[in-house]
């Protein structure tokens, strides 16, 4: 039976109780009244004496807590804090990165279903693995692994503000997921590309190409980016927030000297994928194009048409990875330099790999040093370029 004492020079009564295998435990109420910490200490034992759920551990001393102050615990339900959670977000992280957790945040409220409606202390481990294994049957594991991230953050954020007496999501470990595919392009590969790219496709994978970035900063660029007096192109990526200076190899140069002019600086250099990125919020449908060219070229294997039932598993259903992508661009970019013998520092400021490398003994890497990195590249857009890049 729950009992409670007080040590000498204490003003804290301590709960005395028994755990489940019978041992006793001593416990502080930071109460500084007796049948206050005796109810504190008869909750700990109810709890420990049914080896409860956490869910029902929880309600017990929500109870408990109503007994002593007078009202219930501050506990929104999932669905109205994961609104309060989204809008604190706004201000803190980039509209990329917002707009994945909106995604996340609103797969999770789904799955709960009515439950969504519940406390939110109420959620127990078990719910975020059911959710997050749901995820990675129908997608990958590194995709449920990255969602499951963020559902961390949102509990981390619960915890903070004293909502949850810790963060159930973070007792989860992530899955094992399966290696990466994604490999660099070949140099005949990059060519039967090029062949079939045509208008924007062309700029965009040549831009890629030298200078080691991502779709969605690519296809950002607009004309105050660049500075064709000096070469070069500046712009902060949206990923990272990491500033960029990057040194224009011959064929971009030679691709943005052949477009027309515009009396607006803050023009796209790409306005039809910009138009697109800015219709649909997200890159999505530009990857989609480029493995059709991809496809083309005769790199890939078509994707097939999505109203077609192929594997039964729907529109979300895991898809196929391809060891291809315009990601592998990028991977191609870091190859190429590190076989022209670029400095690892160098690459790594290029394509915008932060690592302690770069910050433990570069402070700074000129752009003398990018300019002859990307000097050393080969040319695409002739003949010259080397017979191979990756085996």
């Amino acid at each position: 039976m729950a009992s409670v004492r007080r040590q000498k020079g204490s003003k804290f009564w301590i709960g005395c109780f028994r755990r489940p295998d019978g041992r006793p435990t001593n416990r502080s109420t930071r109460s500084t009244d007796r049948k206050t910490a005796l109810r504190i200490a008869e909750g700990w034992e109810e709890v420990s004496r049914q080896r409860t759920t956490e869910t029902k551990a929880r309600q017990v001393i929500s109870d408990l807590y109503r007994q002593v102050n007078g009202r219930g615990l501050a506990s929104p339900s999932v669905a109205c804090y994961r609104d309060q959670w989204l809008t604190r977000k706004k201000t803190e992280v980039r509209p990329r990165t917002l707009d994945q957790y909106r995604s996340v945040m609103a797969s999770f409220v789904t799955f709960l279903g009515t439950r969504a409606g519940e406390p939110l202390h109420y959620i127990e481990v078990a719910d975020i693995a059911r959710w997050r294994d749901e995820l990675a049957a129908r997608t990958s594991a590194k995709n449920a692994n990255n969602k499951l991230k963020v559902l961390r953050c949102f509990f981390q954020s619960a915890w903070r503000d004293g909502l949850n007496l810790d963060n159930p999501a973070a007792k989860l470990k992530i899955l094992r997921a399966e290696p990466s595919k994604r490999r660099p392009f070949t140099a005949d590969e990059i060519r039967a590309l090029l062949r079939v790219a045509t208008g924007e496709w062309r700029g965009i994978i040549l831009t890629a190409l030298y200078t080691g970035q991502r779709l969605a900063d690519v296809v950002s660029l607009n004309w105050t980016h660049l500075d064709l007096e000096a070469g070069v192109v500046r712009f902060t990526t949206s990923k990272t927030g990491r500033n960029q200076v990057i040194p224009l190899a011959p064929p971009v140069l030679a691709y943005i000297t052949e477009q027309p002019g515009t009396d607006d600086p803050q023009a796209p250099l790409f306005p039809q994928a910009w138009a697109i990125v800015q219709r649909h919020g997200r890159t999505g449908a530009l990857s989609a194009q480029f493995h059709e060219l991809m496809s083309k070229a005769g790199l890939v294997e078509p994707r097939p048409v999505r109203h077609v039932p192929t594997t039964g598993k729907g529109r979300s259903g895991a898809r196929t990875s391809s060891p291809l992508s315009f990601h592998s661009l990028r991977h191609t970019t870091t190859t190429m330099l590190k076989m022209s013998g670029v400095p690892e520092a160098t690459v790594r400021d290029i394509v915008g790999h932060d690592s302690e490398l770069v910050s433990r003994l570069y402070t700074h890497v000129s752009e003398d040093a990018k300019r002859l990195a990307i000097v050393q590249l080969p040319d695409f857009s002739s003949q010259s370029a080397s017979e191979s890049i990756a085996t």
